[in-house]
């Protein structure tokens, strides 16, 4: 068109396409399949009705999707810092569907009847209803579908949100809901029970807002997992991995590739969350400081340090941006864990003053991925890089860069 690129919103290469234009920009054009001519032998047929708001690559065969997130990578770090990356770098997931542990829904009123919801793509306020998700366990789904029905049987009509979080094997399944009215003697009671005789769920909790306690409804208010070895708890509404047997991987490549050649005194782990790394690391290091700045990923970050009998830690209560000062001595190793966003200007400042021979960058956008890598390059070479795919069926990725001073 006009010979700038087009971009489809669901092309596969070497397909031929008829597309409709729905935007155009400066370089490029938008646009929409019309009609798919001659389809990809990589093409699939999705599984869920709903797959292009959660999982927008359902309708791409698994190993073309590990090949196209392979190639965004190596072209990433070959056109930004010149490094062409190993032939096995990239770590694809031993799950490609059912792997989420996590799966949360907004509770929407549709054709007459509760129904659980994903949000549209940029749309807060617009929903759309789901009736299974392909990504979730099985018995998340069941669970699920089994409580809306109880909604819609009891007609309740201030239940929001559902989440459901299971452990590994399966063996603790918790139910999250939250409501727009304080917690009571309800319908929801009898909701509740029914579930936990069908399912066998070892939690139950509720919130009504943030400005409350979560109540807990059935059992305990907390999940029990347990990976390389360490027991951790987790909160209703700590952050976890999703995808248990990605992280088992990418523990493992740390401990393989970023520990050998740093010296074993101090270990700092930055947005430690409920101190994941930080206890898996800590036998290797003499002394683990884990900085957080979320109360209940602190709370459990100390249960989970007193569990594993990890003594040589130390927890700094704080945004990193702001409490990098307070990290002493200088860590042998920093592992940093951001947010999606990555780090800021403050954080990166911090990591720069305190020069710590090795740093461990995980990261799940790799543009600020990117943005913070460059920031550091004049300090630091690449040493190793490591993606994952923690998420089948989506454009996300999950990419680890070893970083050793120069």
């Amino acid at each position: 068109m006009n010979g700038k690129v087009v971009l489809t919103d669901e092309g596969i290469p070497g397909e031929v396409l008829e597309v409709r234009p729905v935007s155009e920009k400066r370089n490029y054009v938008e646009s929409e399949i019309v009609r798919i001519i001659t389809p990809s032998p990589d093409r699939i047929k999705p599984v869920c009705a709903h797959y292009k708001i959660c999982s927008q690559y359902q309708y791409i065969n698994y190993s073309l999707q590990v090949k196209i997130k392979e190639a965004q990578i190596r072209e990433i770090f070959s056109h930004n810092f010149g490094l062409q990356l190993e032939h096995d770098f990239f770590r694809p997931s031993l799950q490609n569907s059912g792997y989420r542990n996590k799966i949360q829904f907004n509770v929407i009123k549709n054709n007459g009847s509760y129904s659980p919801a994903y949000h549209n793509a940029k749309q807060r306020n617009s929903f759309t209803p789901v009736d299974n998700c392909a990504l979730a366990l099985e018995i998340s789904n069941k669970v699920i579908t089994d409580c809306i029905n109880g909604i819609n049987e009891y007609k309740i009509d201030w239940v929001k949100e559902l989440m459901v979080k299971t452990s590994q094997e399966h063996s603790h399944v918790m139910l999250f809901i939250k409501g727009a009215i304080p917690f009571g003697p309800s319908n929801l009671n009898k909701v509740v029970s029914d579930l936990i005789k069908a399912h066998g769920l070892k939690s139950v909790v509720y919130r009504y807002s943030e400005a409350q306690r979560l109540t807990t409804l059935y059992g305990i208010d907390y999940l029990n997992e347990n990976i390389c070895g360490y027991d951790f708890y987790i909160g209703a509404e700590s952050f976890f991995q999703v995808n248990i047997p990605a992280l088992k991987l990418l523990a493992e490549d740390i401990k393989n590739h970023a520990l050998p050649n740093v010296n074993n005194g101090h270990l700092a782990d930055l947005y430690s969350g409920i101190g994941t790394f930080g206890i898996i690391l800590s036998k290797y290091f003499k002394k683990v400081t884990c900085m957080e700045s979320l109360k209940e990923n602190i709370s459990f970050l100390k249960t989970n340090a007193t569990a594993n009998s990890v003594k040589h830690m130390d927890i700094i209560s704080g945004d990193c941006g702001d409490s990098m000062p307070a990290l002493q001595p200088s860590p042998d190793l920093a592992l940093i864990d951001p947010p999606r966003n990555g780090l800021s200007k403050n954080a990166l400042a911090g990591i720069a003053a305190l020069k710590p021979p090795a740093i461990v960058y995980i990261s799940c956008d790799p543009a600020t991925l990117t943005r913070d890598i460059k920031f550091l390059s004049g300090t630091y070479d690449i040493s190793k890089v490591f993606a994952y795919d923690f998420f089948p069926q989506t454009p996300h990725i999950e990419t680890m860069v070893i970083l050793r001073q120069k």
